[in-house]
């Protein structure tokens, strides 16, 4: 492990206008890490701390862009990307944190990694995002930007990214498939798309709490734009960014594994983030801390890396 003493900045990422939500934020965070960035689309303030940004939910990899020189800070060695919902175990802070997750300098994090293509049966996205990438790219030549289909499927392999093609299982992976494209069109355009990979290769993963090393950064924030511009999802834009920008990812899952999907993972000395699916397991969670904003943190799952989402309004 690296000694050399590291700087984090946390960079905590609006989907929607929440402006309310800043002083619980800085309340959870203030004293965890010095130096703090607020990215928020629409915001009815930009200064220092705030970026005011203009960008659809879906393709918040645009907000980063956006803000990208307003949130760069001389002498960080890493950028932590924190969802504006999700709680990260009150025990982490910017002296633990990376040592906690086994992050050398040069390495980024993120909970999973796995290629849209293998994905096509698997998630309803999938077929969209890889089917119209170059339709959506006529306004600009996205290759100019990024580095070459062949030198980016070479890093991800080297990450352990398999893109070798599915087959679909049954009635539930070919409704997924044509989610996006009901109809003849959608039978159409799959019996040509099962054949073939997409144009430039993408990857899927959780985005809500990513790091990225100082080294990356520039080109991260490059990346997310390219992709923003293409109307990539931001599960698609942001992990296909931070690969191509960062020479090591370290992931939570195992790579290949799809979030959604992961097999139950069982106690170890890693801690896992926790993902809350519905409305039913988000008021399952929440209840117990009777609105308490300072219980919640007081009481918040010891083996956990963080909770997502948790909907700050809730909490006192």
């Amino acid at each position: 492990m690296d000694t050399t003493p590291s700087s984090l900045t946390a960079v905590f990422l609006f989907n929607h206008r929440f402006e309310k939500n800043i002083d619980k934020l800085e309340r959870i965070y203030k004293d965890r890490f010095s130096t703090r960035k607020y990215i928020m689309p629409f915001a009815s303030r930009n200064d220092n701390q705030v970026t005011r940004v203009y960008e659809t939910s879906w393709n918040f990899s645009g907000h980063i862009a956006q803000a990208g020189p307003s949130i760069t800070v001389p002498g960080t060695t890493h950028y932590v990307v924190i969802a504006d919902d999700l709680i990260l175990n009150p025990q982490l802070n910017e002296h633990n944190l990376l040592d906690k997750l086994g992050l050398a300098a040069d390495a980024a994090y993120i909970k999973s990694l796995a290629s849209v293509d293998t994905l096509r049966y698997k998630w309803w996205r999938a077929f969209g995002e890889t089917l119209n990438l170059d339709s959506r790219a006529s306004g600009f030549d996205f290759r100019q930007e990024l580095p070459s289909a062949e030198e980016a499927q070479s890093r991800f392999e080297k990450l352990g990214v398999d893109f070798r093609l599915p087959r679909p299982k049954g009635i539930r992976d070919w409704r997924n498939a044509l989610w996006v494209f009901p109809g003849a069109f959608g039978w159409s355009a799959m019996l040509r798309y099962r054949r073939h990979r997409t144009s430039y290769p993408l990857i899927f993963g959780y985005a809500d709490f990513f790091i990225v090393p100082a080294a990356a950064w520039e080109r991260f924030l490059h990346y997310c734009g390219v992709f923003a511009a293409l109307n990539c999802f931001a599960e698609v834009a942001v992990p296909t960014a931070l690969s191509l920008a960062a020479d090591k990812v370290v992931t939570e899952l195992p790579i290949n594994e799809h979030f959604i999907r992961s097999r139950p993972r069982q106690p170890g000395p890693s801690l896992q983030g926790r993902e809350l699916w519905g409305a039913t397991a988000i008021n399952g969670f929440v209840q117990p801390f009777d609105r308490s904003l300072d219980r919640l943190l007081h009481d918040f799952p010891k083996e956990l890396l963080y909770v997502h989402p948790v909907k700050l309004s809730q909490f006192n």
